[in-house]
C-alpha cells in the first residue's frame, strides 16, 4: 500500500524546487541513437519528456547531454520544445547531472534516464510525496543487492530516484573515482553518510518481469507494439495500463523477455579474504571480494554461502541479512541449488570443492587461483567438468584488470619496441604469489617453452619461494625474483625495451614508473605512453564469465589456463 504524504510535506513541496534531471545520449554501446528514435513519427525522448510535465510537482525538466557533435540532435529537440538542456563531460555523468540540476537552480533532483519513454508521472509525484514525508536525503523505487529478496519491483524503465541537490553536491565533491561518477546516486544508498528509503510499491505494479525501456533492438519492438496499441493516448496512460496491455498480450511481452534481464544464481564457498573481507579491509571503491561483486553485477544474484569458521558466518549475516550462510558445501549446494559456484576456500580443497559440485545443477564454476595444487589433480577436474558440460574460469585477476590489458597492448606494439628485458618478482610462495608469474608470462608473451630453478627460499608457509628463469616459446628469457612477504607483501614487474623501461608495483595500490631512452639516457615520462580506465576486476570477471556462459564470450582465463600455471609451478619447483 502506498503511504500519502501529509499536509506538512506538501507545504514543503511547495517551498523547494524540484527539478527532473533526465540524462540521455545518442552513443549508445547497444542501441545507438535511441533518445532520437521515431515513435508515432516522434522521438522517443520526446514522449518521456511530455509524460513528465503533466507532473503536479516538478517546477521544471532539464535533459543532460554531453558535448559531443552526434548530441546536438538532442540539443535541438529540446529547444523546439522549449525544455532546458545541460551538456557537459560524456565520461563525468555525475558532473552531468548535477551540473544540470545546478543551472536550473535545483533544491530537489528527480533522476529519470533517457531511455524510459513509459515512465509514469502519477508514480513521480507519489515519490516525490514520499521523499518530503520520510525526511531522508534519497529515495528509490527500485531494489539494490540484498533488497531484491524482499521488495516489490516495478518493471524495469519505471527507476525514478528523488534525492536532494545538496546531497549529491557532497558526493561529487567526496570522490573522484569513474566508476562512482558513472552510476552517480550509488553512494547515497550505500554510503553510512546518507539516509535512504525504499519507495513501496503497490502489489498491482509488482510486474519485475517486463520490460519498458529501449535498451536493445527487442526492447524497442515492445515498446513500438505499446505505442501502436494506445496511439496518441499514449501521452496520458499509466503504468497500471500499460501492464495490463502485456498481461493480455502476452506474445508482445515474450518479445524481450530474454533480454540480459536474467539474473544468475551464486553461491561463494569460502568467506576469508577474497570471498568476503578485503572489501573491510581495504575500503575500495571498486568490489574486491566475491560476494560484494555478485551483489553490484547487474546479471548476478548472490544465492548463498558457506564456511567452516563460525565467526566468518556470522559476520556474512551481517552484511548480507537476507541470504542463507552454510558450514559446509554439501548444504550450500544442496539447499540452494546454485546455476555457478564461486570457488574462494583454501587451495587445498579446490580440487573436491570442483567434484563435489558436479552432477548437482551446478552449470559454472569460477575457481580462485591456483586453481589446484597438483596437475594430476587438474588433469582429472578438467575432464571431469568436461564430462559434466560445466564451464570452468580461473581468477587470475592482470587478465581482467584494465590496467595490464591496455599494458599487454602497448608491450605487443611497434611503439614499445623490441623487449630486451622482463623480470617478475613475487614474495609468498611459489603455488600463490608465484602462480601469476606464469600466467603473466602467457598473458604477455605467449606459450612457456622451459624453466630453471636457481634458488629456493623456505617461508612459515607450507609454499618455498623459488627464483629462477622462464623462457618462452618465443625465446624471450623472463627472470623470476623473490623476497620474504613478512618484510614486504607486494608483486614487482619491469618490461623493457630499446625505447622504453616501465616498472610496476603493485600492493594493492598501483604504482606505475615509465622511462624514454634518450640520448642522454633514461628520461622519465611524465604521462604514461598508454591510455587505460580504472576498472574493477572483479566485476570484469563476472561479466566475461556470464558472456561465455551465455555462449557469446570466450573466457579470458579458462580451466586450462588454470592448469598450466599449476604446471609451471611444479616444473621449476621440482626442477
Amino acid at each position: 500500500m502506498i503511504v500519502h504524504a501529509d499536509s506538512c510535506a506538501l507545504l514543503k513541496c511547495d517551498m523547494q524546487k524540484i527539478v527532473a534531471v533526465v540524462p540521455a545520449r545518442m552513443n549508445s554501446s547497444r542501441l545507438p541513437g535511441k533518445s532520437m528514435i521515431p515513435l508515432l513519427e516522434r522521438p522517443s525522448l520526446s514522449w518521456l519528456l511530455e509524460r513528465l510535465r503533466r507532473s503536479l510537482f516538478l517546477g521544471e525538466i532539464v535533459v543532460a547531454t554531453t558535448w559531443r557533435s552526434d548530441d546536438g540532435p538532442i540539443v535541438s529537440l529540446c529547444d523546439s520544445m522549449g525544455i532546458a538542456c545541460f551538456r557537459g563531460d560524456e565520461e563525468d555523468v555525475l558532473g552531468r547531472v548535477l551540473g544540470a540540476a545546478k543551472s536550473c537552480s535545483a533544491d530537489v533532483i528527480v533522476q529519470v534516464t533517457g531511455d524510459c519513454p513509459l515512465v509514469d508521472p502519477a508514480i513521480v509525484d507519489l515519490m516525490v510525496e514520499f521523499y518530503f514525508a520520510s525526511e531522508c536525503d534519497y529515495v528509490k523505487n527500485f531494489p539494490f543487492g540484498e533488497e531484491s529478496h524482499v521488495l516489490k519491483k516495478l518493471p524495469q524503465g519505471m527507476e525514478v530516484e528523488v534525492f536532494s541537490c545538496a546531497a549529491l553536491e557532497s558526493v561529487a565533491l567526496r570522490t573522484k573515482d569513474p566508476w562512482l561518477r558513472e552510476h552517480v546516486t550509488e553512494p547515497l544508498y550505500t554510503w553510512r553518510e546518507y539516509s535512504f528509503q525504499n519507495f513501496p510499491v503497490a502489489e498491482e505494479l509488482h510486474r519485475p518481469e517486463y520490460r519498458l525501456c529501449i535498451d536493445t533492438h527487442e526492447d524497442l519492438t515492445v515498446i513500438q507494439e505499446i505505442f501502436c496499441y494506445f496511439g496518441l493516448e499514449v501521452e496520458n496512460v499509466s503504468l497500471a495500463q500499460v501492464i495490463c496491455f502485456l498481461d493480455e498480450h502476452p506474445t508482445v511481452a515474450a518479445q524481450n523477455l530474454k533480454v540480459s534481464q536474467k539474473k544468475y544464481s551464486v553461491g561463494v564457498a569460502g568467506l576469508g579474504n577474497i570471498g568476503m573481507e578485503y572489501d573491510e579491509m581495504y575500503q575500495s571503491t571498486f568490489p574486491q571480494t566475491y560476494c560484494k561483486a555478485l551483489s553490484r553485477y547487474a546479471k548476478t544474484r548472490l544465492l548463498a554461502a558457506c564456511e567452516p569458521k563460525e565467526s566468518q558466518r556470522k559476520r556474512f549475516l551481517e552484511l548480507y541479512p537476507h541470504t542463507p550462510v552454510y558450514s559446509s558445501l554439501e548444504e550450500l549446494v544442496g539447499a540452494s541449488s546454485p546455476e555457478i559456484l564461486c570457488i574462494a576456500t583454501p587451495v587445498r580443497s579446490h580440487f573436491e570443492n570442483i567434484m563435489d559440485s558436479l552432477g548437482k545443477g551446478v552449470g559454472g564454476i569460477i575457481c580462485e587461483k591456483p586453481f589446484v595444487l597438483t596437475s594430476a589433480e587438474g588433469l582429472k577436474a578438467l575432464s571431469a567438468v568436461k564430462e559434466s558440460n560445466v564451464l570452468l574460469a580461473v581468477n587470475y585477476w592482470p587478465r581482467y584488470c584494465n590496467f595490464y590489458q591496455a599494458l599487454r597492448r602497448f608491450v605487443g606494439s611497434q611503439e614499445f619496441g623490441k623487449i630486451s628485458t622482463v623480470r617478475y618478482h613475487y614474495t609468498k610462495g611459489v603455488s600463490n604469489s608465484g602462480s601469476y608469474a606464469f600466467d603473466f608470462c602467457r598473458q604477455f608473451f605467449g606459450e612457456i617453452d622451459r624453466v630453471e630453478r636457481s634458488e629456493v627460499q623456505p617461508l612459515d608457509i607450507d609454499d618455498p619461494n623459488v627464483a629462477g628463469y622462464i623462457t618462452m616459446a618465443s625465446g624471450l628469457t623472463i627472470a623470476l625474483s623473490t623476497s620474504d612477504y613478512r618484510q614486504e607483501f607486494y608483486t614487482e614487474i619491469l618490461l623493457e625495451s630499446e625505447k622504453y623501461r616501465i616498472e610496476i608495483k603493485d600492493v594493492r595500490g598501483r604504482k606505475i614508473r615509465c622511462w624514454y631512452r634518450e640520448p642522454k639516457g633514461w628520461e622519465l615520462c611524465r604521462e604514461l605512453p598508454f591510455q587505460y580506465t580504472n576498472n574493477s576486476p572483479m566485476l570484469s570477471l563476472l561479466e566475461n564469465f556470464v558472456g561465455a556462459f551465455e555462449g557469446r564470450e570466450t573466457l579470458l582465463c579458462s580451466g586450462e589456463d588454470g592448469l598450466e600455471a599449476v604446471k609451471w609451478v611444479e616444473e621449476i619447483r621440482d626442477s
